[in-house]
């Protein structure tokens, strides 16, 4: 697979079913077997459930964007180095709505099949999430 299909693939992944909610993209973008493996053991198989995970994040998060850093692709990989930031309105991770901001780091691992997204493994910055959730409680 090309490098641009992958860069391009994973940046409309976080603008367009991230960013914008356009989750008309999750079969566009995402294979029909598509497995998440997310921060604090979120762990989704198929679109449904990974539907399902957005809008939890969402319902959680008020203006939620996730920010590509860096992007490496090699072969039918990614690496992306992410920022993640969204007012806390909702249950987020079993922490009550606080109305403040909260933001933090991470980092995802794609694999592509067929041209699309297969799965992805995202690991954050869960000690510093929990801080300042903490923090604002």
């Amino acid at each position: 697979m090309e490098n641009r299909t992958i860069y391009q693939a994973v940046k409309s992944y976080y603008t367009d079913i991230w960013n914008i909610k356009d989750k008309t993209k999750i079969p566009v973008l995402l294979h029909h077997d598509f497995s998440f493996c997310g921060a604090l053991g979120h762990l989704c198989a198929g679109h449904d459930a990974f539907e399902a995970y957005v809008d939890r994040m969402h319902a959680a998060l008020d203006d939620y964007e996730a920010e590509v850093i860096e992007l490496v692709a090699q072969d039918d990989k990614a690496f992306a180095r992410m920022h993640y930031h969204g007012f806390h309105t909702g249950v987020f991770f079993g922490y009550p709505p606080t109305g403040k901001l909260v933001s933090w780091s991470g980092a995802v691992l794609f694999h592509f099949r067929d041209d699309k997204i297969a799965s992805l493994w995202a690991v954050v910055d869960e000690r510093g999430l929990l801080k300042l959730l903490d923090a604002q409680a």
